[in-house]
């Protein structure tokens, strides 16, 4: 491994060591221990999905789909699993921007930034 390589695993392992980061983790973990919670994000998922779709389509349905998919939200945020994971995720995909974003400015070469999301719209 060159010097270069060495200290980009460095630099790694100093976000790895972020609170934000491990703030992030184990908010995973917790989601992926419980299977509730899991089947709740999925669900929200897609029905948020299928919302975008029935809006692209003009669809009759939208109405419809959008109550659905807020009444799924409010259950995403009274759900303290889900709601954590998706907060600290956030805050790490801004953490991430942030970081590529002063990586860009330093090389003067733009770098793709994380989308923005993640979150439920909350």
């Amino acid at each position: 491994m060159n010097k270069f390589e060495e200290k980009v695993e460095d630099f790694c392992e100093e976000i790895k060591n972020k609170e934000v980061y491990q703030d992030f983790e184990q908010a995973r973990t917790d989601l992926e221990e419980n299977k509730e919670a899991q089947e709740l994000l999925e669900d929200f998922k897609e029905e948020r999905r299928l919302l975008d779709i029935y809006r692209e389509g003009d669809f009759s349905e939208v109405k419809k789909q959008k109550e659905k998919v807020e009444k799924l939200a409010e259950e995403v945020r009274n759900n303290e699993i889900v709601s954590t994971y998706l907060d600290t995720k956030n805050k790490f995909r801004q953490f991430i921007g942030k970081t590529a974003q002063k990586i860009s400015e330093e090389i003067d070469f733009p770098l793709q930034l994380p989308k923005k999301g993640g979150g439920c719209g909350c």
